[in-house]
């Protein structure tokens, strides 16, 4: 995976990673005039709930001397399927630390796009995130020890801001769980998703959302899980269910069994879940070329996270400590 350190004001970090891009010979590939016109639907929405990317794009846009409206298009309308992705976190641990487990699931051929950013906006908190789209979010850690991480849900898809959009969102605008439950809950998503909150106070939630509604999922004991579907009572009609990942319900019932049957959670304990085979929790999807293309094990308070880059079953966990280093925990 690429790894970009960005700090600056919102339109320094978007040159600087526009630089960057351009010097390694990325290109935003053309835009249609309806991609376009759907992102003017989508812009106020995107303008009222993180409203420094505006000024974020148009740094990004002049890095890479690129139009600006193509690239926002390109980036904030991104396509969004329901990859196998799985998050877990838990509470049950030797010192009451919260722990998360998670793999992100996509196709292939998005696996030179992936990268690691660590952030440091001037005006906003730091973070320490993934995502499978340039400069955006879908999974990370912040400074004030908040985790966020995304699982994408089948549902109809509206203007409004990116699923990788808010996650960024959370990061940099939010400390506590309780305040990226309100700023999810205040957004409207382009399309459905299950976004689980840990922060460093052990506090744990799933937002599931979709453009229409959002309701807020608690932990069960010690431990709460999101797949690729929604639980919530009052959000599944929201789901197409003709497009559920197959094993999306079995993999959030194997993971809720290990670690309510725990008696205590570890970092080994969590790298054993993840790279295990049954149900595609290590999803090697290999005839539809879909598989896992990062999976993390990250501890809030420590504001750090393990990564594997592909799949855990073969890769190595490797150390991710540069915003730790970076601040006084």
């Amino acid at each position: 995976m690429r790894r970009f350190i960005l700090q600056g004001t919102y339109y320094e970090l978007g040159w600087s990673l526009g630089q960057k891009l351009q010097a390694m010979k990325l290109r935003i590939s053309g835009v249609s005039a309806e991609k376009r016109e759907f992102y003017r639907e989508c812009e106020a929405e995107v303008e009222r709930c993180f409203p420094a990317i505006v000024e974020w794009m148009q740094g990004l846009s002049d890095g890479m001397n690129v139009d600006r409206d193509a690239a926002a298009a390109f980036i904030l309308t991104a396509g969004v399927s329901t990859h196998g992705c799985t998050v877990f976190a838990s509470t049950g641990t030797e010192t009451g630390e919260p722990i998360v487990g998670r793999n992100f699931d996509a196709s292939y051929s998005s696996a030179p796009d992936c990268g690691v950013y660590m952030t440091s906006p001037n005006s906003s908190l730091k973070s320490l995130a993934n995502s499978e789209i340039i400069g955006m979010g879908d999974d990370g850690v912040n400074e004030a020890g908040l985790f966020v991480g995304v699982t994408c849900v089948a549902t109809e898809v509206k203007p409004g801001a990116h699923v990788s959009l808010l996650v960024r969102g959370v990061l940099e605008k939010c400390s506590t769980v309780k305040q990226g439950v309100r700023y999810l809950l205040d957004s409207t998503p382009l399309e459905g998703a299950n976004y689980l909150l840990a922060d460093a106070s052990g506090k744990m939630a799933v937002v599931e959302a979709s453009p229409k509604v959002s309701r807020v999922r608690w932990p069960v004991d010690d431990w709460i899980v999101a797949t690729n579907h929604f639980v919530h009572p009052e959000m599944q009609s929201q789901e197409k269910l003709s497009r559920r990942w197959a094993d999306s319900e079995i993999r959030l019932r194997e993971i809720s069994n290990q670690l309510m049957n725990a008696e205590i959670v570890t970092v080994e304990m969590c790298k054993d879940i993840l790279s295990s085979h049954d149900h595609s929790i290590c999803c090697h999807e290999d005839e539809k070329q879909i598989g896992t293309l990062w999976s993390l094990v990250a501890m809030p308070r420590s504001r750090r996270f393990l990564l594997a880059s592909g799949h855990p079953c073969s890769k190595p966990y490797i150390a991710q400590n540069q915003l730790s280093r970076s601040i006084s925990i």
